[in-house]
């Protein structure tokens, strides 16, 4: 009798606990920015709930399975979703076309976490010393950008060929991340690369690659000398679109008491000095966009 009651008491208590913890669902796979991220404001998160949140990995699909895993988690009990969305527009694009989410609806914005700008890079080439130029090379030698398959740079660069008409002189070849991107552009597989600038950072310091643009709407502080694309007059049409942006989503209602915490936890968090190291080493840039108003930026790279 009293195994039986221990087992109980003990399962009981189980659930006691489990339901003292928020678990925050990562769009991606350990080891990454996003994870990176999570970490950082795990602390905050939990300050704003009083709760211990759990990190979880759901990768894959564009974070689409890390979105419906947000969805149809119980309604009842707080669910958080961190990722670079790489994604919105990719759910947009599934949702016209196939019906499987709307990231407005079901599912709710938290916070707009910021974004990380992306690079385009090589290594160092008497040929060239920005993209355009790069480019105007590429006309006259084959060419090949490393790039990860499941990013927003993807479309962004296809997109940018085709309007340039480069498609046949640059090719795209997909990687799993933007690390192995790195190693195939060190290694001359390929002549270009793609991916976020925390990638970067250790290889630009001793000079075996180089910068040639930046993916962001304006140049940053810390590399004053890089152009943006749009400045070496490279762009499309809503190129924002395709940013690596930093989202904080929930399964309950935006008007939760415990979201309202998270967002004013969240935003004195972020815009502290304890915050500060850790996104300039990330790069992270948060532009016009509050991390109190998520809504306004979906409403824009949605639409």
């Amino acid at each position: 009798m009293k195994k039986y009651l221990f087992c109980f008491l003990l399962f009981f208590s189980h659930l006691v606990y489990a339901k003292d913890n928020v678990e925050l669902i990562v769009a991606s796979s350990p080891g990454g920015s996003v994870h990176r991220y999570a970490l950082h404001i795990q602390p905050a998160l939990e300050t704003a709930l009083g709760k211990n949140v759990i990190i979880t990995f759901k990768p894959g699909g564009n974070g689409l399975i890390a979105a419906k895993e947000l969805h149809t988690s119980p309604k009842d009990k707080l669910t958080l979703l961190i990722g670079n969305l790489n994604s919105p527009e990719v759910w947009r694009e599934n949702f016209k076309n196939q019906k499987i989410i709307d990231v407005q609806i079901d599912i709710t914005p938290v916070a707009f976490l910021g974004t990380i700008p992306s690079i385009i890079y090589s290594k160092p080439n008497e040929n060239y010393n920005n993209f355009r130029r790069a480019l105007e090379f590429g006309k006259k030698e084959k060419m090949s950008m490393a790039i990860a398959m499941n990013t927003p740079n993807f479309k962004l660069m296809e997109e940018l060929l085709n309007k340039y008409k480069q498609e046949e002189n640059l090719t795209l070849v997909p990687f799993r991340t933007g690390s192995q991107g790195l190693l195939g552009v060190l290694g001359g597989h390929v002549s270009l690369g793609v991916t976020v600038i925390d990638v970067l950072i250790p290889e630009f310091e001793k000079g075996s690659i180089v910068p040639l643009a930046l993916v962001y709407e304006s140049r940053l502080k810390s590399l004053s000398n890089l152009p943006t694309l749009r400045e070496l007059g490279l762009s499309i049409e809503n190129e924002d679109r395709y940013y690596n942006n930093f989202f904080l989503w929930t399964n309950v209602d935006k008007n939760n008491e415990e979201v309202n915490r998270v967002r004013n936890v969240l935003s004195e968090f972020l815009n502290g000095s304890q915050s500060e190291k850790f996104l300039s080493s990330m790069f992270v840039q948060f532009g016009q966009n509050s991390v109190r108003t998520p809504e306004k930026y979906l409403n824009k790279i949605l639409k």
